[in-house]
Parts: structure tokens; sequence; C-alpha cells
């Protein structure tokens, strides 16, 4: 049975490596802007690698897994202002991860069905 439990993994312990320079950064006194684009460069880029592959395959425990890294990211971008996920969210105007992994597997079927 192909599961995608290692690359999970494996994806989580590179978030977590980039989310302590998130947490160096923010402790330096990076405004929030330049942390949010620091997110969606650096950790935000590795918790969406392959994701058009492995989407429609995750559980929902490897899926809230991916989702509980960026709720880790913008708990440390927002600071004292965190009050929950979805707050953060609208502070910071990010989508949630699976919402973006579908629109990703969206557009490739849509580029994938125009090309002969």
């Amino acid at each position: 049975c192909l599961t995608w439990t290692a690359h999970i993994e494996y994806t989580v312990k590179r978030v977590n490596r980039a989310i302590w320079q998130l947490t160096r950064f923010k402790r330096l006194g990076a405004p929030q802007d330049k942390l949010v684009t620091f997110y969606i460069l650096k950790i935000r880029s590795i918790l969406m690698f392959g994701s058009i592959c492995f989407h429609s395959s995750l559980t929902g425990e490897l899926s809230d897994n991916l989702e509980l890294q960026q709720r880790k990211s913008l708990s440390i971008i927002i600071g004292s202002q965190y009050r929950n996920y979805n707050h953060a969210r609208s502070l910071t105007n990010l989508p949630r991860l699976d919402d973006l992994r579908e629109k990703a597997c969206l557009q490739w079927a849509i580029k994938a069905q125009a090309d002969p």
C-alpha cells in the first residue's frame, strides 16, 4: 500500500528547521509583513512541494499535520495577537493549505486538459 507518511514526516522535519529561522527573525524585530514573506517563500514552499501528487491521497491526519505547521508559523508571526488559526489567517491574508493544494490540483488539471 502506497502512503505519503514518510514524505510528510520528512517535510515536517524540514519545516521545523525553517520555523526556527522564523523565530529568530521575529526575535530580531523583523516586521510582520517580512515574516509573512519569509513564511511563504521558505516554509510554505516546502509544505506545498509535490502537493499535486499527494493531495488526493492524504489522510485527514497527514493533512492536519501539514496544517499544524502553518498554524505554528502563524502563531510565531502574529505573536500576542494570536487568538485562533482562522483569525491569524485573516490577519495575514493566508489561505488554508488544503485549499491551496486543491487549487493547485485544479490548475494542473486545466492545463493538462488543454495540452494536446
